[in-house]
């Protein structure tokens, strides 16, 4: 949105500000995005699409016009209106396009075709239709006008106030059985290219405010900016295009990956080197979920670069691609670093020759909005970890024994199906009952005609290490995964890896614990697009994803569409079935969910040749953009360069107002002396679209010089830092 209003202004000026938002075509609305346009300051928003049996309600009550509270937190609202058509088309009998057949009005009485009177009584006869299903009652007056002027008059003509609405406008329905849920899940190597996509360019953008970056590389960001905004299109984020279209949104997505390399390589050729050295290439590795990274197999000696785009200190493990059995890595400050050495897991519908043989997990360190680098040798002839227990059991193996993992933190316990059964906090000594299964619909779309299927048991492979213990299910040869403990790691990370299929797949999370609900499973299925929780009074479960899906709750546990492959198309506007071909043979999906009790904190991974480890008198291995971490309940949401003496920066409270004892109430983040490589000057607060000074909404401006800020609960603030570079 800021990028293409910030487009606006500077072609048309304060008249390229738009006022009042319309939601071309979704299928479905979100209050948070009601919310987000509320605080953007857009005093009304128009859609179309409504679930049809509240269609009907608002029509009987005069109600298709309303207020939209949109936060609890934040009392925020927006005047929205649906349409009275399920379309954006004109009235019946007015299209004009060249592709109708239409009339066209002939106002020349001389004409046979003369056409005008009936065509004016057509359309007040239409208008007045319209306007019974109003709360306003005027006359026709047919002229130009703008969707702010009809709003304004709207409003002033009211004689009674509007109803309000209070929820989101999911799932959407165009029938009886036509529930548009699907979406939430299809295309998911898409979704999941999106997701990385932006979490690349948003580590860029910080990169180029914090190094003040030259012209070309706001010409590259501007390149990334333009594929993450077009990937937004109702039909590409939402995994409704055509085979070929999706392949041009992945193309510009690519694109804009390499752009990214760029941008990292330009930053570390200004932050890395000393003595007047030049800085070793990095490059990326985009197929890391394949363990595959070529580059690696041919270097003895590497760095890998891992970059926080966090506001607060990373601590935490990587995996990387490893093509040797030998390995000694060296810490930003050349101390030896304990690491494992594992097999790579080994699923058919994963085979390339040029996958890794191992993986190797590093702990690291990254501070704050920075980097840490590590050298990587596998000349060495000391091996790099004591060794693992690996043991291969099949589901008949196991008989009398439990197989289980473990850390510090928790227990993780398999029944003899080879499926998660009880989960153990050591702290509380407290255990549940768990399961966490696979499932598959029956139905070709996403209109299951039963309940869904299990697709059986899983042979095992188990893994234990000093970072790392892990259980690899494999249960057929389209269903595989990882069950994950790290070290110190208060959550578990579910690897899984889905395809080519034959069916909808979705995985069910299910605790000991009750969540009553009776809604139909297609007609109750939810977006997610970072975090699903159900709770009792006495414990929660949350599910972190790395990519928009669809989720459900039922008979007491979380229901997660993974993938989806359709063989007929359903006719609502594609013409092509959901059948992605992948290699050939159909698509292979490979995601990651947390069960966890925080949020996950953003890494990125470069990798760099080394010809010894010399380069270490010349070369900055560490470094951190910020002096202190921010406080838990404060995120950096956005740092990037505004223009070429000032940067945007957002901080968002994460916390609602009854999630925490300590953080659920407005909280001071100072950003005086914050940053290493720029001091702040000048500080003006805007609107969430930083298209709109917040003074010229009536709201002064405090922050001339004082650089505190107060956030309250799910407060996000927009603010153009005037700054200078160190």
């Amino acid at each position: 949105m800021t990028f293409g209003l910030k487009k606006l202004e500077q072609l048309f000026g304060e008249c390229g500000k738009p006022m009042v938002a319309w939601q071309i075509d979704p299928f479905g609305h979100s209050k948070e995005q009601a919310n987000l346009f509320a605080l953007m300051g857009y005093t009304s928003l128009f859609f179309a699409r409504l679930h049809y049996l509240e269609k009907e309600d608002r029509l009987k009550n005069r109600s298709l016009e309303f207020i939209w509270n949109c936060s609890e937190d934040l009392k925020t609202q927006i005047f929205t209106g649906a349409f009275y058509r399920n379309d954006y088309g004109p009235p019946n009998g007015f299209c004009f396009d060249a592709l109708c057949r239409d009339d066209p009005i002939m106002d020349n009485p001389d004409l046979e075709e003369y056409n005008l009177d009936e065509k004016i009584s057509s359309f007040v006869t239409n208008q007045l239709c319209t306007a019974h299903h109003f709360q306003t009652s005027h006359g026709v007056r047919v002229f130009y006008s703008t969707p702010s002027c009809y709003v304004k008059g709207v409003l002033e003509s009211l004689s009674a106030r509007l109803l309000t609405k209070a929820d989101d406008f999911f799932p959407y329905a165009s029938s009886n059985h036509s529930y548009w849920t699907g979406y939430f899940t299809s295309r998911p190597t898409l979704k999941g290219m999106i997701r990385e996509a932006s979490s690349l360019m948003q580590l860029c953008k910080q990169l180029d405010a914090l190094a003040d970056l030259g012209p070309e590389d706001d010409s590259d960001i501007e390149i990334m900016a333009r594929a993450s905004a077009l990937a937004q299109h109702h039909d590409a984020v939402t995994g409704t295009a055509k085979e070929n279209v999706t392949k041009d949104y992945e193309k510009r997505l690519h694109k804009s990956i390499l752009e990214g390399e760029v941008i990292i390589n330009d930053y570390l050729k200004k932050i890395y080197p000393r003595k007047g050295k030049k800085a070793p290439t990095h490059i990326l590795c985009p197929l890391l979920n394949e363990s595959i990274c070529q580059p690696l197999r041919n270097h003895s000696t590497f760095a890998v670069t891992v970059f926080n785009s966090n506001s607060r200190q990373f601590s935490g493990l990587v995996k990387i691609p490893y093509y040797s059995k030998l390995s000694m890595v060296m810490n930003p400050k050349g101390g030896r670093v304990s690491v494992q050495l594992m097999k790579t897991f080994q699923v058919s519908s994963l085979n390339s020759h040029h996958k890794a043989p191992f993986e190797l997990v590093i702990p690291v360190e990254v501070g704050p909005l920075g980097y840490a680098t590590y050298i990587v040798d596998n000349s060495t002839s000391v091996r790099s970890t004591i060794p693992l227990t690996t043991v291969r059991i099949t589901s008949r193996m196991i008989t009398d024994q439990r197989v289980s993992i473990e850390n510090e933190e928790l227990v993780l316990s398999f029944d003899e199906n080879g499926l998660l059964a009880i989960f153990e906090e050591k702290r509380t000594n407290t255990s549940y009952e768990f399961r966490q299964e696979f499932f598959y619909y029956r139905a070709y779309v996403f209109r299951p005609d039963g309940e869904a299927l299990s697709v059986g048991k899983a042979q095992l492979e188990v893994v234990k290490g000093p970072l790392v213990e892990e259980v690899r299910q494999t249960f057929n040869s389209w269903v595989a995964q990882i069950i994950r403990l790290k070290k110190g790691a208060k959550h578990i990370e579910f690897d899984w890896i889905i395809g080519p299929i034959p069916k909808e797949k979705s995985k069910k999370f299910n605790p000991s614990f009750k969540y009553v609900d009776s809604e139909p499973v297609s007609g109750n299925y939810y977006p997610v697009t970072n975090r699903a929780y159900i709770n009792d009074a006495n414990r929660q479960l949350t599910v972190l994803t790395d990519r928009s899906e669809g989720v459900t709750s039922i008979e007491g546990g979380l229901e997660i569409m993974l993938h989806r492959r359709c063989f007929v198309d359903d006719h609502w506007g594609v013409e092509e079935a959901l059948d992605e071909p992948g290699n050939g043979d159909g698509l292979v999906a490979r995601g990651t969910h947390y069960i966890a009790l925080k949020q996950s904190q953003v890494k990125l991974l470069c990798f760099s040749e080394i010809a010894d480890h010399k380069g270490k008198s010349y070369i900055l291995f560490q470094f951190s953009a910020m002096k202190r971490s921010l406080p838990e309940f404060a995120h950096l949401m956005t740092l990037e360069r505004w223009d070429r003496k000032s940067l945007l920066l957002r901080l968002e409270h994460i916390f609602q107002s009854q999630d925490d004892v300590e953080y659920s109430k407005p909280m001071r983040v100072d950003l005086t002396d914050l940053f290493t490589q720029f001091k702040v000057v000048r500080m003006t607060e805007l609107m969430l679209a930083a298209n709109r000074n917040i003074s010229s909404f009536d709201r002064p401006n405090p922050y001339p010089s004082n650089f505190v800020i107060t956030l309250k609960p799910m407060e996000i603030r927009t603010f153009k830092l005037d700054v200078d570079w160190a």
